[in-house]
């Protein structure tokens, strides 16, 4: 990748995170521009008391669901349970015993794997 003269690779990554925060920032300007427009045109609107009780319960419920959901978060960290599963290898038994595979012949035909038959007399 050619850089323009003079910038460098940090550089480009600082004017990202500029522009980045440049666009957070104008919608931002924009909720709040139309929060305002919205509270002045609605005039002289008045809310009555059971419509403040009722907001009132609404963000209070809602903070309480997002602190607990994020405590459940900061516990499965802490316990563990976003760490990727580990696999574990089931111990062998005395006289468990590996066939061995047989080799492809390279021409991608799906052969029977055919296992050896046990001899008479043989122990196990």
């Amino acid at each position: 990748m050619r850089l323009a003269a003079g910038m460098t690779r940090s550089g480009g990554n600082a004017m990202k995170a500029a522009l980045t925060i440049f666009v957070l920032l104008a919608f931002l300007a924009g909720a709040v521009w139309v929060g305002h427009y919205g509270w002045e045109s609605a005039g002289d609107v008045t809310m009555p008391a059971w419509g403040w009780w009722m907001m009132g319960l609404g963000i209070f419920f809602t903070v309480v669901v997002g602190g607990g959901l994020m405590a459940l978060v900061f516990y499965s960290s802490r316990a563990g349970y976003d760490e990727p599963p580990h696999l574990a290898k089931k111990e062998r038994q005395r006289g468990d015993t590996k066939i061995p595979r047989r080799p492809s012949n390279g021409h991608g035909s799906k052969q029977k794997e055919r296992r050896p038959k046990p001899t008479p007399g043989a122990a196990s």
